[in-house]
């Protein structure tokens, strides 16, 4: 079969191509990326040691050795503190890029901000690095018109901020009907509705119960 000169010349550059491709990956020095189903593609251990025993055991690429211990405060100068302890490296060590890229944005360059910014970047005025439960509110609600006392003190913020899982917290009622409407309609020993007593509840209750 006789080739035309354009469809030898294509043919040239096909098997030049291949030919590329062929040896780009045959080279050891070019990592191969695989894939978790728990955490998408793994970036290799580009500058890490070529002997991988030194962290994994022999059987699997994804069991670190039961001696495995690594200094992070010593070696990267950032130390993994509460929670961040027990963190799998793939967690922040992924193919999102360079680590410290989002880690220079804080708390909010890995974790989603559930309250839409409407509360500021500095997480950590409420947050500390064991959970997300939040700390130090009594203090900053003191600076409201509604103090946290006695049994509001261990409410959930939802229970007053319907919206407090978006970060909107103005706006909530601080009258003891407007919150205890429930507690308005089961009170009947005596009768709260039937003896027109719907306001002015710290008349007789305190927040105390």
């Amino acid at each position: 079969m006789r080739y035309t000169p354009r469809q030898k010349m294509f043919l040239v550059l096909l098997l030049a191509v291949a030919g590329v491709v062929f040896v780009i990956n045959c080279r050891p020095d070019v990592p191969r990326e695989n894939w978790s189903k728990r955490w998408g593609p793994l970036v290799p251990h580009r500058t890490f040691p070529g002997d991988c025993v030194i962290c994994h055991v022999t059987e699997r690429w994804d069991t670190l050795r039961q001696d495995f211990s690594f200094d992070h405060k010593d070696k990267t100068g950032y130390p993994l503190e509460g929670a961040h302890a027990d963190a799998a490296c793939l967690r922040c060590h992924k193919d999102r890029g360079p680590v410290t890229a989002y880690v220079a944005r804080g708390c909010g360059g890995c974790h989603p901000d559930p309250h839409a910014s409407a509360l500021g970047l500095d997480c950590e005025r409420c947050h500390g690095q064991m959970d997300w439960t939040p700390t130090g509110l009594i203090a900053e609600h003191a600076q409201t018109r509604f103090h946290l006392v006695a049994v509001h003190a261990v409410a959930p913020c939802e229970s007053c901020h319907l919206q407090a899982a978006v970060g909107q917290y103005k706006g909530a009622p601080v009258q003891c009907e407007l919150c205890h409407q429930r507690s308005l309609a089961q009170a009947i020993s005596p009768n709260h509705l039937a003896n027109g007593w719907t306001t002015d509840c710290e008349r007789c209750h305190t927040p105390a119960g």
